[in-house]
């Protein structure tokens, strides 16, 4: 189910905002390479220089995607600690069974 409503517009695939629903918040895509350093997750949105409260990101490991998430940013944006942190906890055990399993590496506890 959407959080959102949505109407058909009769026939047609296209789909439209009932003009009596507010508008999901703009959520920020990223894409992140966990073997690369780690970036400051935020940003204004170019439309209204308004942070970001979501985002959407795509999160690779060795080219390879581990997955889609959504996370909260706060209002000072997710420094690289705290994305680590937050990446780790999602996707701790996803992450060491790549290492071991596809790259015959150690496995490890937590990301730099």
């Amino acid at each position: 189910m959407r959080p959102y409503p949505l109407v058909a517009n009769r026939g047609d695939d296209r789909r439209f905002w009932r003009s009596d629903s507010p508008l999901p918040s703009p959520v920020k895509v990223a894409e992140i390479e966990l073997a690369d350093e780690l970036p400051m997750l935020g940003g204004a949105r170019p439309d209204d220089g308004q942070p970001y409260r979501t985002a959407s990101v795509i999160v690779r490991l060795h080219h390879r995607v581990l997955d889609v998430l959504e996370l909260e940013i706060p209002p000072g944006g997710l420094a690289p600690a705290d994305l680590a942190r937050e990446l780790w906890s999602c996707l701790g055990s996803e992450i060491c069974r790549h290492l071991v399993d596809e790259d015959g590496l150690p496995a490890v506890e937590t990301l730099p």
